[in-house]
């Protein structure tokens, strides 16, 4: 399969989002979502970058590739609902900082309902061959991007 192959050209400008949720014994719904943010990386994905991304985030499947190869783990930023009181902010924010997404996968409460790895700042694009791992094309837009 043919990917797109997303870098950032500057540092920090990486980062996956995990939006999560879990139902309590009354069968509510409970949700968070967390920001990890990385000094480098890549992600892939199936579309061409459009103009409009190219001025905001660029959205990538981090299911897609051969990996991520995020490194150098900067902070994570926690978003909580209303719902959750401080001992169960805390006791999720130390868990996912123990074990990062390992925590949020075998979790039997929480469950991924999207992740995703945005991209932000000076780009190179890459058309690559997910089968060999192998660049087709590289810097397929012919420069650098800035959004």
């Amino acid at each position: 399969m043919l990917l797109y192959k997303i870098t950032p050209v500057e540092l920090n400008k990486i980062y996956i989002k995990y939006t999560c949720y879990g139902k309590t014994s009354l069968n509510n719904i409970k949700e968070f979502t967390i920001k990890d943010y990385y000094s480098s990386g890549y992600g892939f994905r199936i579309d061409p970058v459009t103009e409009q991304e190219l001025n905001n985030n660029i959205k990538c499947d981090p299911l897609l590739g051969w990996g991520n190869n995020l490194k150098n783990n900067t902070h994570c930023d926690f978003y909580f609902d209303e719902s959750f009181d401080e001992v169960e902010k805390n006791t999720i924010k130390a868990c996912y900082n123990n074990d990062k997404e390992k925590w949020l996968n075998n979790n039997p409460f929480w469950y991924i309902e999207n992740d995703t790895i945005f991209i932000k700042g000076k780009i190179k694009i890459d058309l690559v061959n997910d089968y060999n791992k192998m660049v087709i094309i590289s810097d397929i837009q012919e420069k650098i991007y800035e959004h």
